[in-house]
């Protein structure tokens, strides 16, 4: 009666004099600096007539986009990012009303500029995350703050997350490290997984961040009960962690019994995951299996040693690098096949095949070409891995990265496919450092360096 009493008084007082209050603006984003896959949020202290509120706002320079709601907060999604380098002003005006009919009295006005990206990376003397960005790598932000270091990490599509495990749990019957998801909006840190005897391995997020894919490795007794008998580590396996479900649900990808899976890669554009499947009986054959989640395998392709994946832009292909033998020195080759049917549409050979070997593909967003790691196989060619560039339609290799004192590791391409970031082993008089080299590969030029870092991924 009390707390009825006071909400009648408050509703008289407002009739008296009116609501000189209104609506309030709760919070509201991004501000002063975004990246090209911001989403623009305004959070409303009540729920609101949204309809009231959509005509009311203004982004300048105009920029096609979807608006869609969560609660009382108004979400405006570009629909192809924004433009780099380019400030964005966003106003509702005032008018905007609640669904209880209270008004938004002042209107709301602010503005950020478009940063571009930037490389998420590990600190070669912490092993911890860090961020630079490519146009000033004098200014780098620390990310993580773990005790042991970080193992991998991967960011998700968006930009806005980042997933990790930390190092440790080695030890049989230790504790194994969980993944774990970082905002970088708000710093808060969020463990996915509580499986204290599963070692995860690597994983991946799928196209829009809603799953994420790992392997992992059961710990156990041999024989279930009995603390005595030794423990046994079981093959890895894929599972998928649906984050929309909370706490989130994990499934395994495959019910495979005499198969392990591991190397989980999805499509950029829907949920099929391409994953390596090695058969654990003598004389079985290992191969490539594409899943789709909704009806489970898709095909195999037959592949005895798949070594790098690369799926195109808009997911209708990939490339997959292929071992020709069981020699870590074996030609490689790589085969071009179409997502959704598994149909190998061409085989592209380097032009001296037996006498060199590609280990890392990676294909260019929005381009006929992929970036290749190669070296030679019989030592006197290459003594670097060096970093070429291939056409696959023409078949030409033009060289990008050659260096008598630098092997290339890794590589990873801008969102927009202009830069290229080359994880590199620099070694001299004795000595060897990690270093990340970001390449203009339009202009053939080197135009940053990150020192003492390496696992190099882009912040789109």
């Amino acid at each position: 009666m009390l707390a009825l009493t006071g909400a009648v008084i408050v509703i008289a007082v407002v009739i008296a004099l009116g609501d000189n209050v209104g609506v309030q603006i709760a919070r509201f984003g991004p501000d002063g600096t975004a990246s090209r896959t911001s989403v623009i949020s305004v959070q409303f202290t009540e729920p609101m007539n949204r309809a009231s509120v959509e005509e009311r706002l203004e982004v300048s320079p105009a920029v096609a986009g979807e608006v869609s709601w969560s609660g009382s907060r108004l979400l405006f999604r570009p629909e192809d990012g924004f433009e780099e380098g380019r400030e964005y002003f966003v106003s509702i005006a005032a008018g905007a009303e609640s669904e209880a009919g209270r008004d938004l009295l002042d209107a709301l006005e602010f503005s950020f500029r478009v940063r571009g990206s930037r490389i998420a990376y590990l600190n070669a003397s912490d092993s911890e995350i860090w961020i630079a960005d490519p146009s000033n790598t004098g200014e780098l932000e620390r990310l993580s703050f773990t005790a042991n270091g970080v193992a991998f990490f991967d960011v998700a599509p968006g930009g806005s997350e980042i997933l990790f495990r930390e190092k440790g749990g080695i030890a049989q019957g230790e504790p194994k490290p969980q993944l774990v998801r970082l905002d970088l909006l708000s710093g808060w840190i969020d463990q996915l997984t509580f499986l204290d005897t599963v070692s995860i391995s690597d994983a991946a997020w799928n196209h829009d961040g809603s799953l994420i894919a790992f392997s992992s490795s059961d710990e156990g007794p041999l024989v279930p009960g009995d603390e005595e008998s030794p423990i046994t580590v079981s093959p890895p396996r894929v599972s998928v962690l649906d984050l929309a479900i909370s706490p989130p649900v994990i499934s395994r990808l495959l019910r495979l019994g005499t198969e392990s899976s591991d190397d989980p890669h999805w499509s950029p554009s829907e949920n099929l995951i391409a994953v390596g499947v090695t058969p654990l009986t003598p004389g079985g054959i290992a191969s490539l299996t594409v899943v789709d989640l909704e009806s489970g395998p898709v095909y195999s392709i037959d592949t005895d040693m798949p070594e790098s994946i690369t799926f195109s832009e808009d997911g209708s292909e990939f490339m997959v690098l292929v071992r020709t033998g069981v020699n870590l020195k074996s030609p490689t080759e790589i085969w071009k096949v179409e997502a959704t049917t598994g149909r190998l549409e061409q085989v592209i050979l380097a032009d001296d095949f037996e006498s060199v070997r590609d280990s890392r593909i990676a294909w260019r967003p929005g381009h006929t070409t992929l970036a290749v790691i190669r070296e030679a196989t019989n030592g006197a060619d290459l003594p670097k891995k060096e970093l070429h560039l291939i056409d696959y339609l023409t078949g030409t290799s033009t060289p990008l990265l050659v260096d008598p004192d630098a092997d290339v590791r890794a590589i990873e391409w801008s969102p927009n496919g202009g830069l290229l970031a080359v994880d590199l082993v620099r070694t001299g008089e004795g000595e060897s450092s990690q270093q990340i080299a970001v390449l203009d590969v339009d202009e053939g030029e080197i135009v940053a360096v990150i020192n003492d870092a390496s696992d190099a991924a882009w912040i789109p």
